[in-house]
């Protein structure tokens, strides 16, 4: 959690430090800012894991296309976004902040779920899809 508020401080002070008169035109298929912050947080998660061994035992996966494809889009969709997004940067924080919400929920939800000792049987059982009551509770706190 702390490293995530670090991580996001940090990028907001690098987009704040970097912020020019450059005015990028909006791209036809921009990703709206509610998808573009799950995809964000998603990307944090899949980074953070690309050290970790997977079920497998397998490491130094990229995650990122499992990413794109779990949410109908392509790298060059999602940087093009976050370009014209990390231009305006009220636009770009209100974003970070949803992502950290997010993240900050889930690694509530996790806590949760170990302090219950209620750990999925399955590890392919997916605690954390969007359309679950987890989700609908993270809405109405937004």
């Amino acid at each position: 959690m702390k490293h995530t508020s670090n991580l996001l401080a940090l990028l907001c002070f690098v987009m704040m430090a970097c912020n020019s008169n450059t005015i990028l035109k909006k791209p036809k298929n921009l990703i709206p800012k509610e998808k573009m912050a799950t995809i964000l947080a998603d990307t944090y998660i899949a980074k953070t894991a690309r050290n970790s061994k997977n079920l497998n035992g397998d490491r130094s996966i990229n995650y990122l296309s499992y990413i794109y494809q779990n949410h109908q889009t392509d790298s060059t969709t999602f940087h093009n976004s976050l370009a014209y997004y990390s231009a305006n940067v009220s636009e770009h924080e209100e974003i970070l902040k949803k992502v950290e919400a997010r993240l900050s929920f889930q690694i509530d939800s996790i806590r949760d779920l170990i302090n219950k000792d209620t750990l999925p049987a399955s590890p392919k059982s997916n605690h954390f899809n969007e359309t679950g009551s987890d989700f609908e509770r993270l809405e109405t706190l937004e």
